[in-house]
């Protein structure tokens, strides 16, 4: 190497050392106990409000349902309200209740689906960290969750022209619910993103032998309060 592309050289290396060196100044301040103390690990508590939609578990039902006039009946719309304690770093327990319905109307007649579910949750963090972005801090994470409780399901007809009152029917089973949660929070306010699927016998049948149950592919969102 000529000594004219040496001296050339050296401004260049210091540069990427110089790069480097921020880049690794930059994690660890990311990592740092610092960026973390505005958000606990042990002793949290979460308290999430959720909606979404659901696609139920549906064995013929909704097909004939759409060939009679009552379209889109398997596909719902609702929430629920999560408690969760976190007693140990990453690992939380929590109960939750909430459900889903939907509606499809042919002349005077409404048909109606609604699941409901009590359900008691345990949670794990698969990953965490804390960001700190211009002076504010940002706790991101990954959350796998389990869940089993009782599940129950209605069908409800409405015909002002034929019934005083609604006709309905309803079973309950128990089930269980399996989900993933991508959350982000800002101080103690927080966004999350969900899929979960819940798998409960509960269901209603036609008179074709064809059944919908009360689980099904969730996809939600929710506001979170942890503090």
């Amino acid at each position: 190497m000529s000594p004219a592309t040496a001296i050339g050289a050296a401004p260049r290396t210091r540069r990427s050392l110089g790069a480097l060196g921020a880049l690794v100044t930059l994690g660890a301040a990311l990592a740092s106990p610092e960026a973390r103390a505005d958000f606990r690990e042990g002793g949290a508590i979460t308290v999430n409000f959720r909606g979404g939609g659901q696609l139920r578990r549906d064995k013929g039902y909704g097909d004939a349902a759409d060939a009679f006039g009552f379209g889109r009946i398997a596909q719902g719309g609702g929430g629920d309200l999560e408690l969760y304690v976190e007693p140990m770093k990453r690992l939380s327990f929590g109960v939750s209740f909430g459900g889903y319905s939907a509606s499809a109307k042919r002349t005077t007649t409404t048909l109606t689906l609604s699941s409901a579910a009590w359900l008691a949750h345990a949670r794990f963090a698969v990953w965490r960290q804390v960001f700190k972005v211009r002076g504010s801090q940002f706790l991101v994470q990954l959350e796998a969750d389990g869940a089993g409780g009782v599940f129950s399901m209605k069908r409800s007809w409405d015909d002002s022209t034929l019934y005083s009152s609604a006709l309905s029917t309803s079973t309950r089973s128990g089930g269980v619910r399996v989900g993933l949660d991508v959350s982000a929070y800002w101080h103690a306010i927080g966004l999350v993103a969900g899929y979960g699927y819940a798998y409960a016998p509960a269901s209603v049948s036609d008179h074709l032998g064809n059944s919908i149950q009360a689980g099904g592919h969730e996809f939600t969102g929710a506001l979170s309060l942890r503090w």
